[in-house]
């Protein structure tokens, strides 16, 4: 009985394909469509490609010229730190910093500064923002150059209201703690030493 199945199944036809012409002609669009869609998504991502590509030169660009930009905010930007010598400066660099600190200290060198700075140092507020040894030196910067609080304050990265307080509460320190330096002289001395065209007017106005 076996047999005879097999037999009738091997000695059956095999279906035959219901593919018409119609249906050949749908599936060849179909097809067809398909590689469109992908010929489109690949142009597409070529173009996006293109872009990214032309973003990231963009980036690139503007990152080196925030470097620059930081770098010359940083060459503007001051502080007493900035002056300090040590033993690995050359004398060109040493001069050139004791120079450029009595330029906008008025001090004659930043030994004169340490010697101020521990005469009034336990008499500054501690500031978040701002050293002591700031506190002083943008102080000196405003009595030598009278500089407006704006520029200060960018010099030193502060506020202009910060600037404010800061010379505010340091003018009356530096005027206490270093008083003995100022010697008032005598009227004698005064008009012994006094050119002779202000004799008169200095007379009169003592009596």
């Amino acid at each position: 009985m076996r047999r005879r199945l097999l037999d009738f199944y091997a000695a059956a036809p095999e279906p035959r394909s219901e593919m018409t012409p119609e249906n050949e002609g749908d599936k060849r669009d179909e097809e067809g469509y398909k590689q469109d869609e992908c010929d489109a998504l690949r142009s597409m991502n070529m173009q996006l490609r293109e872009k990214c590509q032309s973003l990231q030169q963009e980036v690139n660009s503007l990152r080196i010229e925030q470097d620059f930009f930081k770098e010359k905010v940083s060459n503007l930007s001051i502080s007493s730190e900035t002056f300090i010598v040590t033993d690995s400066d050359e004398d060109r660099d040493k001069k050139k910093k004791n120079k450029l600190f009595s330029f906008y200290s008025g001090l004659p060198n930043f030994a004169v500064f340490t010697w101020i700075f521990t005469l009034i140092s336990p008499f500054i507020s501690e500031r978040r923002v701002i050293s002591k040894e700031n506190q002083l030196f943008l102080t000196l910067m405003k009595l030598r150059h009278g500089l407006n609080h704006l520029d200060l304050g960018f010099r030193f990265g502060l506020s202009s209201a910060c600037v404010s307080n800061v010379i505010n509460e340091m003018i009356p320190v530096l005027a206490h703690r270093l008083s003995f330096l100022i010697s008032w002289p005598s009227a004698e001395v005064l008009r012994k030493n006094m050119p002779q065209k202000f004799h008169r007017q200095f007379i009169q106005s003592q009596g």
